[in-house]
């Protein structure tokens, strides 16, 4: 493998993400969610899943369900600016 020099590999990332950029710019815009889409999409996603305070207690029903615990820590809410 022959060795690059920096300014090389600068020109090779500058052409990568201006052809990425490129590619999304030219994204189907039917495939763009709108915000009020957004918001509905989360109120069903979030009305859909049971949510556990404790992770104890999310632990036993796994256990007692024999299903795994998916744990998400976060500031703020899902609904609202995080």
């Amino acid at each position: 493998m022959r060795k690059r020099s920096p300014g090389q590999l600068a020109t090779v990332v500058a052409l990568l993400a201006a052809f990425s950029s490129t590619a999304l710019l030219q994204a189907d815009a039917r495939q763009l969610v709108t915000g009020s889409q957004n918001t509905e999409r989360t109120n069903k996603l979030t009305g859909e899943i049971r949510w556990h305070r404790s992770v104890g207690q999310a632990q036993e029903d796994a256990r007692r369900e024999n299903k795994l615990v998916f744990w998400v820590n976060m500031l703020g809410t899902l609904s609202g600016a995080t």
